[in-house]
């Protein structure tokens, strides 16, 4: 599980032009275990240190630009949003 943690704390050191995608804020359980990096199998335990460990990685006070800030405000909510789904609460987004 750490190894696993790590690459996906490392694969959020992109640079800059990675920061104007969009990303989606609507998706079902699949898509919300592989926005999480997940499979679909994981323990519950290992989902929550996997979601505190992306929520602390994509934090926006960690952005070195604008662009960068924005990009991680919205990975921050997709993760968000899917913690909540996977805990079996649907939030509409704004």
């Amino acid at each position: 599980d750490l190894d696993r943690i790590t690459r996906i704390v490392q694969g959020t050191t992109r640079k800059d032009e990675a920061a104007t995608r969009v990303l989606p804020m609507f998706f079902d359980d699949f898509e919300a275990y592989r926005i999480l990096g997940l499979n679909p199998e994981a323990p519950p335990v290992a989902v929550k240190k996997v979601v505190d460990a992306l929520r602390m990685s994509w934090h926006p006070d960690h952005a070195r630009s604008e662009p960068d800030r924005r990009h991680r405000e919205e990975r921050i909510k997709q993760i968000n949003a899917a913690w909540d789904l996977l805990k079996g609460v649907r939030v509409e987004a704004a």
